[in-house]
């Protein structure tokens, strides 16, 4: 009995001593779980704040790379008075997310013009922000109560440079709730909260998820208990540090996170309660207290389920941050970490790509979204399987960057010519893609020991990308120049549907004259011209290759089209005789479903005889798909328009495309006539494609005509019509009436 007794004495003790032993390891393990997981609580904060951070900044800078492009291109303008300077500013404000814009003269007065249009006129000498941009300083201000509104904003200014002088600044204010809204992405759950405070304490962005006394003027109020380290804070505040403070509120432990933004003296503070880095593990401590060994089983189950969770959370989180959703290859904010580190760390010398896909909107448009995300991939497998290429993404839509290593012009403009061979093969592009073409612009940084940010290389290269595309070349390589230019086509695109709207694109007509009888006007070419709102006219060889790169000479098209039938139905209705009116029809507006639906219906509906309206198409656009084109004149012609090949000759299925279409009328090309070595030779060639119109019974048009020598060549060897300066430039339509009739009378 003593020795069952003793035994069980022993077991009891045993039992009681592994019991301590579980208890001890796990409170070990829970202590040093507690300790990481605040670690890792510490880590995800900082991030956090890192991106909010990170957020300010890209506002705040977006926002002024804005007003410094305005700025540029409103210095770069001939004349300008205010209402015109106004009126764009107007237009670029509702484009953007600025709750007024204005433009201040060097005595500090200015106007302000809000997003619903009121204009404001002030004297704001005395905001230092926009005092410092009257000195040649842009920035932003800290933030105020609005003189104009109940609401509390904050200001940017930039100077308006001309020959190193600054001759006015431009602001724009948003409301202080925008940055209130960047910063309240709630920590931990709604846990935590930031503010945007000065250096000195003062509070200058509250968050709405904190619950403080909205009387409060500075930290040092919200700060109720300070320890012995708070006047190292406050010193560490001052002198723009970064780090991490802790204290104690009527709630518990409070971990507050502070970093200088990098504007102004603005900090970024977050506060997060200590008790929310290690919420959960406490309950699995109490647990563990109450049941040693299920609790032992229990901690080692949820903290394996735990680690699992976050493991996976973090890989997905990290899969989404960095990985473009429709490819999986790389995107733009991954490219840029991993590329700035490669850029960094190796010795070796990069060039900088921006590729994308000319027309792959109407791609879309034609075969659907499921074959252009697929040709989108097979163009991604390309770049992933090519070993030159160092580093790609997709920074959005079908634009893509990449790192090339140790190239030199040549070797680069070699690997595009290849990347291009081997994507016009794809299947897709083989068998719908025929207009459609890769376009790339790259730039090549000095190796002078100087490193830009990696985002600003990308950048130039799509400048040379957007500015550099002429004639047969589709690639182009960034120069100081095409800063500039990225500007104006910036500004064109900003004001063209205004434009549009406002009808100030004018139709010119160019009188056609019938050489073989009498030089008597019989038809005229419709010309477009940009009319600002001063008068001064835009050149067409800025404007219209822009928009047959944006997609926009569709609706030039067509408005230029309905202009034209709306005017010669007025012609007509003043009992003027039936003129033969031409329009140019572009490549975009012929690949339309509705092509043939809208331009015959334009024509019904203004009531236009048939055989007054010339349809003109490029040589390019038939050599596309001639099979398709011909089907399109065969449909026009039976709707009661004239068909006109224009550029004639600057191909190389001229004659074959005679042969098989059924055109009306060719437009001889200028290159023809103009005096060159080859003039004799060019003469040769005009006789006979003038003699074998003839026989086909086209008509023949001669465009650029500048001489009367060039007159009498073509007279005497048949051609029907002869259009340039030599008779008459363009003229508007209110002007054309008095050439006509002028002519008549000769």
């Amino acid at each position: 009995m003593m020795k069952n007794k003793k035994s069980v004495s022993v077991l009891i003790t045993s039992a009681l001593a592994v019991c301590m032993l579980f208890i001890m390891l796990s409170a070990w393990l829970i202590a040093d779980t507690l300790n990481e997981s605040r670690q890792q609580g510490i880590a995800s904060m900082q991030s956090s704040q890192l991106q909010t951070k990170n957020a300010v900044n890209l506002k705040i800078k977006g926002d002024l790379e804005i007003l410094d492009a305005l700025a540029t291109f409103i210095s770069a303008m001939d004349e300008a008075n205010v209402d015109l300077l106004m009126s764009l500013i107007k237009d670029v404000n509702s484009r953007n997310s600025f709750i007024r814009l204005g433009l201040i003269q060097p005595d500090g007065s200015g106007y302000l013009a809000d997003v619903d249009g009121t204009v404001y006129y002030d004297d704001f000498a005395d905001e230092p922000v926009i005092a410092e941009a009257l000195m040649g300083t842009g920035g932003v201000s800290n933030t105020m109560a609005d003189r104009f509104s109940d609401h509390i904003i904050y200001i940017y200014a930039v100077p308006i440079m001309q020959e190193g002088a600054v001759i006015g600044a431009l602001t724009a204010t948003n409301y202080g709730v925008i940055l209130r809204d960047i910063i309240d992405d709630a920590l931990f759950f709604e846990a935590g909260y930031s503010h945007l405070i000065r250096s000195d304490g003062r509070y200058l962005i509250r968050s709405n998820t904190d619950y403080l006394d909205q009387e409060m003027v500075t930290i040092d109020e919200k700060v109720k208990y300070k320890n012995q380290g708070y006047d190292a804070f406050m010193a560490d505040l001052k002198a723009f540090g970064t780090g991490l403070y802790s204290y104690n509120d009527d709630a518990g432990e409070m971990l507050l996170m502070y970093t200088p933004i990098g504007i102004n003296d603005w900090m970024l503070v977050s506060f997060v309660p200590s008790v929310n880095l290690t919420e959960n593990n406490y309950r699995i401590l109490y647990g563990i207290c109450g049941i040693v060994l299920l609790a032992l089983l229990i901690f080692i189950f949820f903290g394996y389920q735990l680690y699992q969770i976050n493991r996976q959370n973090v890989n997905h989180l990290k899969y989404l941050a960095y990985t473009d959703p429709l490819l999986g290859c790389a995107n733009l904010t991954k490219f840029i970490e991993t590329g700035e580190k490669l850029l960094q760390e190796s010795h070796h010398n990069y060039t900088v790509w921006y590729i994308d896909i000319t027309k792959f909107k109407y791609y879309n448009d034609i075969y659907g979204y499921d074959a252009g995300d697929a040709l989108l991939q097979k163009l991604s497998d390309l770049f992933a399987k090519d070993p030159q290429c160092s580093l790609y993404c997709r920074v959005g839509a079908d634009d893509f960057a990449g790192l090339l290593c140790d190239l030199d012009k040549t070797a680069v403009s070699l690997w595009f010519a290849h990347l291009c061979g081997q994507f016009d093969k794809l299947e897709h592009m083989e068998r719908h893609g025929n207009f459609m073409r890769l376009t790339a612009g790259f730039y090549m940084p000095a190796n002078d020991g100087s490193q830009l940010p990696l985002q600003t290389l990308i950048n130039r290269a799509n400048m040379a990308h957007k500015s550099g595309m002429s004639g047969r070349e589709n690639y182009a390589f960034y120069s100081e120049d095409d800063h500039q230019r990225v500007l104006i086509e910036n500004a064109m695109e900003a004001h063209m549907h205004t434009a549009l709207k406002e009808h100030q694109f004018k139709v010119y007509l160019q009188p056609k004259v019938d050489i073989q009888h009498q030089e008597k006007i019989i038809s005229a070419e419709a010309l477009v011209r940009w009319e600002a709102a001063l008068g001064s006219l835009t050149n067409p060889d800025l404007f219209i290759p822009l928009f047959e790169k944006n997609g926009f000479i569709v609706k030039l098209d067509r408005y230029m089209f309905t202009a034209v039938c709306s005017w010669l139905r007025q012609w007509l209705d003043a009992g003027n005789p039936p003129l033969m009116i031409s329009i140019n029809v572009s490549r975009l507006s012929l690949l339309c479903d509705d092509f043939l639906a809208f331009y015959t219906g334009v024509k019904a509906e203004y009531q236009i005889p048939d055989q007054l309206l010339i349809l003109e198409f490029t040589e390019s656009i038939v050599l596309d798909n001639d099979d398709v084109f011909a089907k399109d004149v065969l449909n026009l012609k039976a709707a009661g328009f004239i068909c006109s090949l224009d550029d004639f000759g600057s191909g190389y299925s001229s004659l074959n495309l005679l042969k098989d279409l059924q055109i009306d009328e060719v437009k001889l090309d200028l290159v023809f006539f103009k005096k060159s070595a080859g003039l004799e030779r060019g003469q040769i060639i005009v006789k006979n494609i003038l003699h074998m119109a003839e026989e086909l019974n086209i008509k023949t048009v001669a465009e650029g005509i500048e001489e009367r020598e060039q007159v009498d060549f073509l007279k005497v060897n048949g051609c029907s019509m002869v259009q340039g300066y030599y008779f008459y430039k363009p003229v508007s339509l209110d002007a054309f009436a008095g050439i006509y009739y002028e002519n008549q009378a000769l």
